[in-house]
């Protein structure tokens, strides 16, 4: 039997600064995952998960719209960071739409809005003006739902070390998020997932000859115990070799697989590979390819997952 493991969580909850316990913060158990409608990235940098996470709802967010603070942000300037963002969050039970600052609303800068389920572009991290970022600088960046300024509703703030150059990824995933209502902050898990270029260490590349696919259980969190799954190609119950790595950028498991198409897909680690979780993602990889498996769903019935290259 496969077991998670405490330790890794516990190691997650240190890695982002949150507003909230321990829950909104990082998470890096993610030998689990999941996601509703599974998909490869397209060609413009973008993935998109089924209808069922794809149809973006921002009842959760339109309750409550603060105003912009009086006071005047700074300027913001482009460092050669950059990130991209995975919209796995579930709010109230439902996805949500959101924006990502660099800084805070009214102190700050509006870079993009995600959709629910969909994975963004890279977006260049923004520091003031002035700033020298040459031997590193703090990235400080807010998660805010759709068109929502008001503080209280900060889905997740973070504030981390980067190298200027560095590339991450940043999955939004579900977890203790509370009703709006009230105006009380509520938070989302979040978990980074490290590329190249950063003092942590990275995805690492695949051996010659193989491609590499990883696991990430961060939009699974509100399904536990059900968040508990492996990756596999269909038809072929665990067909990939286990990298025994760790250097995974704190994603899960890291697995071997040859050069070919393949039908990819989630499974059950409780029902071994019996049934795929979702639509399986068809897909043709190269040598040196990378991918990750990003779970996600609502319930444990509609558990998939988002084929993203990295």
């Amino acid at each position: 039997m496969i077991r998670r493991s405490l330790g890794a969580v516990l190691a997650a909850c240190a890695l982002t600064i949150t507003l909230g316990a321990c829950g909104g913060g990082s998470d890096s158990d993610d030998s689990a995952s999941s996601n509703a409608g599974t998909t490869e990235a397209s060609s413009s940098g973008e993935a998109t998960a089924s209808d069922s996470m794809s149809e973006a709802t921002n009842d959760a967010g339109s309750e409550s719209v603060g105003a912009l603070p009086a006071v005047k942000g700074p300027k913001m300037v482009a460092t050669k960071a950059t990130m991209r963002l995975v919209n796995l969050a579930v709010v109230d039970g439902k996805p949500i739409d959101i924006d990502l600052w660099m800084g805070t609303p009214g102190y700050g800068e509006k870079v993009a809005t995600i959709a629910a389920g969909t994975t963004s572009d890279e977006i260049a991290l923004k520091v003031t003006e002035g700033k020298d970022v040459s031997a590193g600088f703090d990235g400080q960046m807010t998660l805010m739902p759709k068109d929502d300024v008001d503080l209280k509703h900060t889905m997740q703030s973070s504030s981390e070390t980067w190298l200027d150059g560095e590339k991450r990824i940043l999955v939004a995933g579900s977890g203790d998020a509370k009703p709006l209502s009230g105006g009380a902050q509520f938070g989302i898990f979040q978990s980074w997932v490290y590329l190249d270029g950063g003092k942590s260490p990275g995805v690492a590349s695949p051996p010659a000859g193989k491609a590499s696919v990883f696991v990430s259980a961060t939009g699974l969190n509100h399904l536990r115990p059900d968040d508990f799954v492996v990756p596999g190609v269909v038809g072929t119950c665990f067909a990939m070799d286990n990298a025994n790595t760790t250097e995974t950028g704190n994603l899960g498991s890291a697995f071997f697989i040859d050069p070919g198409t393949y039908d990819l897909a989630l499974f059950d680690a409780n029902t071994e590979c019996a049934t795929p979780l979702g639509d399986a993602a068809s897909t043709t990889v190269a040598a040196g390819d990378r991918y990750v498996l990003l779970g996600t769903g609502l319930t444990k019935d509609t558990r998939t997952a988002l084929l993203l290259k990295i």
